[in-house]
């Protein structure tokens, strides 16, 4: 009994890849590290499985996070 994976477009796939370089340029370079950018990508992926597949959706579901991002990982 496994958990089902969504499957995603490849558009939806590459949105979501670049919907995260872009929000990584938003957290400050002291705080880019490897955690808070996979912390980042599981939030563009839990938007998208939830039918947020917009660019400006991606982008938001990550950004409204760097924060916690942030405090998580420092």
């Amino acid at each position: 009994m496994g958990v089902a994976m969504p499957q995603f477009a490849p558009q939806l796939i590459q949105d979501m890849r670049n919907a995260l370089e872009d929000v990584m340029t938003r957290v400050p370079m002291e705080y880019s590290t490897t955690a808070v950018k996979v912390y980042l990508a599981e939030c563009i992926l839990k938007a998208a499985a939830q039918g947020n597949t917009g660019y400006n959706e991606l982008i938001s579901a990550a950004a409204d996070q760097i924060q916690a991002a942030i405090s998580l990982f420092t």
